[in-house]
């Protein structure tokens, strides 16, 4: 089970809702509820990348956003 602080700024209760990643960049688009979170590509496991899309959808319930998990992955 897992618990989510809540906080009236959209941006905090995204990076709670996360947790425990840790969001290097957070890019709100207000008017269209949606979200691009980046977090750095060393601290992505490998486990999460297989399932970031689920974990992205609840999130997205969660907050009520369109959340999109990006990587600074320098390629």
């Amino acid at each position: 089970m897992s618990i989510v602080l809540w906080s009236e700024s959209t941006e905090n209760f995204i990076r709670n809702a996360l947790s425990p990643l840790l969001v290097t960049g957070l890019m709100l688009d207000a008017g269209k509820h949606q979200a691009q979170v980046e977090v750095k590509h060393e601290n992505l496991p490998v486990s999460l990348k297989e399932r970031h899309a689920t974990l992205m959808r609840l999130v997205s319930r969660l907050v009520g956003w369109d959340i999109q998990l990006v990587s600074n992955d320098p390629k």
